[in-house]
């Protein structure tokens, strides 16, 4: 049976996080259970892009200082790293962006670019698109690794924790190349379960003291959700997370099918949890994620084999507001699809044959300008 912690932490004041993930540790096990001296930690921090602090789009800094310290006093060497979401962002300018760079400074510790290290090609094995997936080396060459997601919604397979945190392992433009050859959610599921399963590791430590909800993972909003979670077991973790907030853990495709290939615990009445318990955790009226995801759960396959012209008439597409705009085009960028470009200075054109429906442009778009429209059929049945 997995462990699982579940503590609760009230702000992202120094002293208060320090004494609250001493506790989330010592439940499971305590720091040194995880860390050696002198091992190399990489500290994978949720870094989608250049956001504010408190928009919850990205592991909070302080969060990550206090397990960076907790780490230094088992005698390791903590690193700080990530790969944003836009392909051609500097990563450690983004890493910097997000305060990391200055929590690194104060603890003299290092910030890692996982574009510059090279890549290792591993097999995949849990999904049915693609044979192999390129590993940072820098990831690899960690001696353990300190997965710290954000608790999230997420457009495309509902929710984000400690499996999809994982996906930044994955360097530059090949994360696009799987979102594009991966448009379906429960494909994109088994890419992201493939890169966990090659990087699994060995402590989750979910920033939970502040999630988003609603169209996450960057387009929603913050909520106060006042908590640490904490386990060896990512699968187990995203189970218990999931709950909180409102989902049926094996609802989220990643959770299912990571329990099913055995790399965790995905049944919630099979796991211990520990602290706070699941009653007093939940968050009400948690606004869950409605999204293409949901829609093909709810449609009948028969359905949507027998009238393919179904798909535009129940849809879910990406939309540009021209107010919020400024043709940075981080979007166009980013595109797997390559649907969308710029006909004149903040004129862009989506095509909608070519969509895929991933959302990378809502998730990355770093002024809210995306937004996802539903097609009047869609509105009947994602409410």
């Amino acid at each position: 049976m997995s462990d699982v912690s579940v503590i609760r932490c009230a702000s992202y004041d120094e002293e208060n996080l320090s004494s609250s993930l001493d506790e989330a540790l010592k439940l499971i096990g305590g720091i040194e259970r995880f860390v050696k001296p002198s091992q190399k930690i990489l500290l994978k921090v949720n870094c989608l892009m250049a956001a504010e602090i408190d928009s919850a789009t990205t592991t909070h800094p302080l969060f990550v200082k206090a397990v960076a310290k907790k780490v230094l006093s088992a005698g390791a060497i903590p690193m700080i790293g990530d790969n944003p979401g836009n392909a051609g962002a500097d990563p450690i300018k983004v890493l910097e962006q997000n305060g990391y760079g200055k929590i690194a400074r104060e603890l003299g510790i290092e910030l890692v670019n996982f574009q510059q290290s090279g890549t290792v090609i591993l097999p995949a094995r849990s999904n049915k698109m693609i044979k192999t997936i390129n590993i940072s080396k820098a990831v690899l060459d960690a001696d353990v690794i300190i997965n710290l997601p954000k608790l999230k919604t997420h457009m495309m397979v509902l929710y984000t924790g400690a499996v999809k945190n994982m996906f930044g392992a994955v360097p530059g433009f090949n994360k696009s190349r799987l979102h594009f050859t991966a448009p379906n959610p429960d494909d994109f599921a088994g890419i992201l379960v493939d890169i966990y399963s090659q990087t699994k590791p060995s402590l989750n430590i979910m920033d939970a003291v502040m999630a988003m909800e609603g169209n996450g993972p960057s387009g929603g909003k913050p909520r106060k959700t006042d908590l640490i979670i904490a386990s060896a077991d990512g699968v187990a973790l995203d189970s218990v997370a999931s709950s909180i907030i409102g989902y049926d853990p094996l609802e989220i495709p990643t959770t299912k099918l990571a329990m099913d290939l055995g790399l965790g615990e995905g049944n919630i009445n099979k796991i211990n949890i520990l602290g706070v318990t699941l009653k007093d955790a939940k968050v009400k009226d948690f606004i869950r994620v409605r999204n293409a995801y949901e829609l093909s759960k709810k449609v009948p396959r028969v359905v949507l084999k027998l009238l393919k012209f179904l798909m535009d008439l129940v849809s879910v597409r990406p939309s540009i507001d021209k107010n919020k705009c400024t043709a940075c085009q981080t979007c166009v960028k980013n595109c797997p699809a390559g649907c969308m470009t710029v006909e004149k200075e903040k004129t862009y054109k989506i095509d909608r044959k070519k969509c895929i429906m991933c959302f990378c442009c809502h998730e990355l778009c770093p002024y809210k300008a995306i937004e996802l429209k539903k097609s009047l059929l869609a509105k009947a049945f994602i409410r």
